[in-house]
């Protein structure tokens, strides 16, 4: 899967759907990790629950990216997603994203982050159609976080093929 299509249209919530294994999750991560280090945005990898993330979700987040950046090292060091650069000190690393629980989102409203412009909502629409009470809310309400009203954040909603019936699609008046 290539994003290269949905990115030219510069739509702030863009919704990405499609059959399993196609690559979606791999391109949205190859392109984010790509934005920081060209222009130093970062990113937020965003996860219903704190449950999806500690499922492997963050310890092999890299597995399959990582070669595609030979000239750099990565890392997890808690919530945040580093990298450092192999020809520089090898103290010198840098947030370029966040690990984050959608469930545990309300306890960020007054953490500022100036510098992401991606958040990557992964497994939007999940396999058992299980969502969190009010979560379109909750979404909206992080998103505005995260933004502050600047317009400089895009959202990248990941999903496999599901049910079209779903809150976010039911909110937003989304026809396939």
């Amino acid at each position: 899967y290539s994003l290269h299509r949905i990115l030219t249209r510069n739509a702030v919530w863009n919704f990405i759907i499609g059959a399993r294994g196609l690559g979606k999750t791999f391109d949205a991560k190859r392109h984010v990790v790509r934005d920081f280090l060209k222009n130093g945005w970062q990113f937020i990898y965003l996860r219903r629950t704190a449950e999806e993330l500690r499922q492997g979700a963050k310890e092999t987040w890299f597995a399959d990216i990582s070669e595609f950046f030979p000239e750099f090292e990565f890392r997890i060091n808690g919530m945040k997603i580093e990298v450092h650069e192999l020809t520089a000190d090898k103290n010198d690393w840098q947030t370029m994203g966040f690990f984050q629980a959608l469930s545990q989102a309300g306890g960020k409203k007054s953490v500022p982050f100036p510098k992401v412009r991606w958040i990557v909502y992964d497994e939007i629409f999940p396999d058992n159609m299980m969502f969190l009470r009010n979560e379109v809310t909750m979404f909206e309400e992080f998103y505005n976080t995260v933004d502050r009203w600047t317009d400089r954040t895009r959202v990248l909603f990941l999903s496999n093929a599901v049910m079209q019936a779903n809150p976010y699609f039911s909110a937003f008046r989304v026809d396939t």
